[in-house]
């Protein structure tokens, strides 16, 4: 219920309407709560107010009819004290009011003005403006990824240097003091020369080892490149060690067809060194062959010897397949094992592009 103060304010705008619109049928015109005046019969209104239309008193004797055109598709004729309108597109209309039997009297032209979100350059400025944010937060992510990237790049590149300058020089002053210490025990007590030898070998293959690592984490170096150089090298000496043959055949133009993560690279080093181990622990063939190619998955390499070959179905847990089924979950790599025995093995992996 409205209180009767209201009620008052709301019948003396009537009053108030009705002196200045002077409309023989239409006391007052209302847009939401705010008066209208009706001047040179027309008014203006928001495509977002709810227009009211208040009928004088004149209406009761006989049956009173109104229509706004572009709005209504026929005259109403309910005899209620006001028509009201909401939701109006922008454009002109006519309100036009008659008594039945009667002259109709002179139509209010209503001008409804739509908002900017009713331009037919709204939608495109609004895309225009989403596209340019998702622009601009793209960049920045691109940016900030770009710069981060670049210090991890300075990062490693420092401690690469670190590493070789400090560790590998250490390391190469005492295998330079070992040489000569092995030169000045060469009469003396075999024992002890064998002692001096096998230290020395140790820490000959420690400083490949490090050699290795620096050249991996080294951004001015492919470290899937230095890899392959590595895995190759400890292929040899180790099928070598067996006397069996090992033959490595590169098909990839010296041009690897992609790049990966460090974190890639290391699963892939494993899963490798893993296969390998396996053919020299188990093999007992004549030859082992390394191939790599390119397809349209991604890197391939394939890893063959001529050995006793094993039961895939009955492989026991010992054979090192747990440990590259996991490296392949790590590395996002696929492996595949197929040996037969009597037949050798192979072992394929598929480095897939992402």
């Amino acid at each position: 219920m409205k209180s009767p103060l209201v009620i008052v304010q709301f019948i003396l705008l009537c009053v108030v309407a009705s002196a200045q619109n002077a409309h023989p049928l239409v006391r007052a015109v209302f847009a939401n709560d705010r008066l209208l005046i009706v001047e040179g019969d027309s008014i203006i209104v928001k495509s977002s107010d709810q227009l009211s239309f208040v009928f004088s008193g004149s209406h009761q004797e006989s049956k009173l009819y109104y229509l706004l055109e572009n709005k209504d598709e026929h005259p109403h004729n309910e005899q209620l004290p006001v028509a009201m309108y909401t939701k109006l597109k922008a454009g002109t209309y006519q309100f036009k009011t008659y008594l039945e039997g009667k002259e109709p009297a002179p139509p209010i032209t209503v001008v409804v003005k739509g908002s900017f979100m009713e331009k037919w350059w709204f939608v495109p400025l609004l895309i225009f403006y989403l596209l340019l944010l998702f622009g601009g937060a793209i960049y920045f992510i691109m940016l900030s990824n770009f710069r981060n990237k670049e210090k991890l790049s300075e990062l490693r590149n420092d401690w690469t240097n670190k590493l070789h300058n400090d560790i590998g020089g250490d390391l190469s002053s005492v295998s330079l003091r070992l040489q000569m210490l092995k030169r000045k025990i060469e009469p003396l007590d075999p024992k002890v020369k064998d002692g001096v030898i096998k230290t020395y070998q140790i820490l000959e293959s420690i400083q490949k080892k490090l050699r290795f690592v620096f050249d991996l984490v080294d951004p001015k170096k492919d470290s899937l490149q230095t890899m392959l150089l590595d895995i190759k090298d400890y292929a040899e000496e180790n099928f070598a060690l067996k006397n069996m043959k090992f033959y490595y055949q590169d098909n990839l133009a010296q041009k690897l067809p992609q790049k990966l993560d460090i974190g890639r690279v290391n699963k892939l080093y494993l899963a490798l060194k893993e296969v390998i181990n396996n053919s020299v622990k188990y093999a007992e063939g004549s030859s082992a062959v390394m191939h790599l190619s390119k397809t349209k998955s991604g890197l391939k390499i394939q890893v063959r010897d001529d050995g006793k070959g094993f039961d895939t179905k009955k492989a026991s847990k010992g054979n090192g397949l747990n440990n590259l089924r996991q490296y392949s979950i790590e590395g996002f790599l696929d492996i595949k094992i197929d040996s037969e025995l009597g037949k050798g093995t192979t072992a394929t992996i598929v480095v897939p592009d992402i």
